[in-house]
């Protein structure tokens, strides 16, 4: 059976008409369970999703058609037998897809909260128009946020990924590696900050701004949450900001396998300063350091890679040699007038730059810039691949690196407009 659609005129709209769709088949007929294998059939303008369970014993292969590219035009339920029972199911269908062109009365708001962990800190209370940040104990901190959605199912997807984009922008605000927890948490109060007291030093880099203990975020970070919950899609720019941000995450991630493995820890019954503190090793990293011995590496790459990202936001397409067809400008150019332009340090470019060259030579010769031979003691050797041309056990400054690139990351949010919903 097909299913002509009206209406729908990008994939925004396509998306959110089959998100209703699914929602309105679980409500009626109980379930919507899938064997999703999406493929695109050769020489055609139809995209074949799988096999979709709808009750106890009743299937149907889905595909859809479209006119361009995401913009939908067509909708087909097919199955291999025909019953009275199944040609029944298809009218029920065919209504359910009728009623579902018009999604925007069928849409509802759902609530959902859970516990992030904040390695070695944690952030201070903050409310949105569609979120609230709540610092809950010592180390952990409670994130409620609001979700359009079709029926509960689809409002937990798309929280699943609001909440990931969230945490992504709450460690390029703070510098802290932020864990989800994977226990459900029913706490859903959503009681306003009376005050959001925002950090009004965009500039830092290596002392986080922080009051009663707690890291302060800025006014534009919290704008920028509430954008994203509020938005489906959003504009290039904001776009290439939230994937540069992506990749500073996942280099986060990486580097605590090496910094976050030791934290000190006062001497029981003693003053708590620098003579009398015992370093503690954390198991989570040090395990994890110990499966992954290249993570500084690829630390230092996903943090190159998020200026790289970064450096399109506002960058004229490079013009092409009319000889070679190459870009005039490379891409290390490109980081290089990025970093220039919103640090005005020399040595930072020069050691950014440096760095770049160290990245080209990892990913494209496979030449290391992390010497794992150090035992404790120093074995002085020559190495022509290293800068000072001796060996060099760390080639790269992962925590200068990490604390650049989030001021840099930081600096790009500030410098970028962000339209009022």
């Amino acid at each position: 059976m097909e299913i002509l659609l009206e209406g729908l005129n990008n994939e925004n709209e396509s998306n959110h008409f089959l998100r209703s769709l699914w929602a309105s088949i679980r409500d009626h007929f109980g379930k919507c369970a899938w064997h999703y294998s999406p493929y695109k059939k050769l020489g055609s303008k139809q995209i074949i999703l799988g096999r979709m369970n709808y009750k106890a014993k009743g299937s149907f292969e889905v595909s859809v058609r479209y006119k361009q590219k995401g913009n939908l035009v067509a909708v087909m339920f097919s199955d291999y037998i025909e019953s009275d029972e199944i040609i029944s199911d298809l009218k029920v269908i065919r209504e359910l897809v009728k009623n579902s062109l018009d999604y925007k009365k069928l849409i509802s708001k759902f609530r959902f909260s859970t516990s992030l962990d904040v390695i070695r800190g944690s952030i201070a209370a903050y409310s949105g128009k569609s979120f609230v940040l709540k610092p809950i104990g010592n180390s952990s901190i409670k994130l409620i946020v609001d979700i359009n959605g079709y029926d509960t199912k689809d409002a937990e997807a798309k929280a699943a990924e609001k909440i990931k984009t969230i945490i992504e922008i709450l460690t390029v605000s703070t510098n802290c590696l932020i864990i989800r927890d994977t226990q459900s948490d029913n706490d859903s109060s959503f009681s306003s900050i009376e005050i959001n007291k925002y950090s009004r030093d965009i500039s830092w880099i290596d002392a986080k701004p922080i009051a009663d203990g707690l890291v302060q975020i800025s006014e534009k970070t919290c704008f920028l949450i509430d954008y994203i919950l509020s938005n489906d899609i959003y504009s290039y720019e904001i776009q290439l900001l939230l994937n540069s941000y992506a990749h500073f995450t996942s280099g986060r991630s990486l580097d605590s396998f090496t910094l976050d493995t030791f934290y000190p820890t006062p001497r029981i019954g003693e003053a708590s300063d620098e003579g009398n503190t015992d370093f503690q090793s954390d198991l989570r990293f040090s395990n994890a350091a110990k499966l992954h011995p290249s993570s500084s590496e690829d630390a230092m790459i996903l943090y190159m890679s998020s200026l790289e990202v970064a450096s399109l936001i506002g960058a004229s397409k490079s013009e092409k040699c009319d000889s070679c067809g190459q870009q005039v400008h490379s891409i290390s150019d490109r980081v290089r007038i990025y970093v220039e332009k919103d640090s005005n340090n020399d040595p930072l470019v020069k050691i950014i730059n440096s760095y770049y060259g160290l990245r080209s030579r990892y990913l494209h010769q496979g030449i290391r810039f992390v010497d794992n031979s150090y035992s404790g003691s120093a074995v002085p050797l020559l190495d022509s691949n290293t800068m000072s041309n001796a060996r060099e056990y760390y080639q790269v400054s992962l925590l200068n690196l990490r604390e650049w690139c989030s001021y840099l990351l930081r600096l790009s949010l500030e410098e970028m407009a962000l339209e009022a919903n």
